[in-house]
């Protein structure tokens, strides 16, 4: 039981971030600001990862270089979407 909650410690705040800045991105009509949470929520989930293998102790240039490139990728894919909905 207390693996549990040791994981539960960590990813809770992972989904507090991808759930509160998609939830922040539908309060808001125009594409400047959705973008700027976008870019915003891919540098926190950056930042998460990063604490998160700091934290364990297993914290390597390539575990930070895949944060920053996986984040990198979901800001990428959903500004396309974003810039390709027409009509917004």
């Amino acid at each position: 039981m207390k693996s549990y909650k040791h994981h539960l410690e960590y990813y809770l705040p992972l989904l507090a971030i991808l759930v509160g800045g998609f939830l922040t991105m539908l309060l808001f009509e125009e594409k400047s600001i959705k973008i700027s949470l976008l870019v915003l929520t891919g540098v926190f989930y950056a930042i998460w990862g990063i604490i998160h293998h700091y934290l364990k102790h297993n914290l390597t240039l390539e575990i930070i270089m895949e944060y920053v490139i996986v984040g990198a990728l979901g800001i990428s894919v959903i500004l396309f979407i974003l810039m390709g909905v027409k009509g917004s």
